[in-house]
Order: C-alpha cells, then structure tokens, then sequence
C-alpha cells in the first residue's frame, strides 16, 4: 500500500503544477486529454517499477471519476483515476477552483475495498483487510 500511496502523491504534485495553466481549459479538449495521457503514461510507468502489471479497463459503466489505469497487485486490483472527471466541461468549474484530486481505489475479491486519495483514506465497505 505504501508503494501506491507514493504513486498517489506523485501525480497528484503533477496535476497541482499543471493546474494554473489548464483551469480555464475544457475537460474534452485538446490540451487537457493531452495532459491526461501524459499523466497515464506516467502512472503506468510508476506502478510498473513497483511491480503491478497493467490491466485492460474492464467494459465501460457509469462513472463519476476518470479513470487512468487498473493495476493488479498481489491479491488486490488498483483503479488511479481524476475525482469527479467523468464529463466536459471547464476543468476549474468542474473541480471547485481546486485541482483534482488523485485516488486510488482497491478491489479485494472483485469488490471496492477503501480507497487511497492524495493524503486521505477513506473506508468503502466495512472490510479488516490488512494489506
């Protein structure tokens, strides 16, 4: 868990520097997509020098956040995502005036488990897993 609650606080100092010069800018556009590929590819590079194997994003459902990558660890999936990403819009108005937050959210036995969210924990079910 240590591992991705650095991988956590990385992007998370990217998306702060970012920020400034991409509030203004309309989460489906040009710059801000640019930005979020670069911020998977630098997801992607850091879970894989800590030993997760990317997976295939599973079939598309309903969601609130945007999602980078999922992540298998032992005995565990990893989801890093945006909060609150999941539609266009101006990426300020759409955040508050704050930057995104970065999360990680792990799965136990295909079910939410608690996530990881720049500095916060927060319990998703009523889980002991120790990790």
């Amino acid at each position: 868990m240590a591992a991705v609650r650095h991988v956590v606080r990385r992007l998370q100092r990217l998306v702060n520097q970012e920020y400034p010069r991409l509030a203004d800018a309309g989460t489906c556009g040009h710059e801000f997509l640019g930005f979020v590929d670069a911020l998977e590819r630098e997801a992607d590079r850091e879970m894989a020098s800590r030993g997760f194997e990317k997976l295939p994003s599973p079939a598309a459902r309903e969601r609130r956040d945007l999602v980078l990558g999922w992540y298998r660890g032992d005995g565990f999936v990893v989801e890093l995502g945006l909060q609150g990403l999941n539609r266009c819009g101006v990426l300020r108005e759409l955040t508050g005036g704050e930057p995104p937050h970065v999360y990680a959210r792990f799965y136990i036995g295909g079910q939410a488990a608690f996530v990881i969210e720049a500095g916060k924990e927060e319990e998703l079910a009523k889980t002991t897993y120790i990790i």
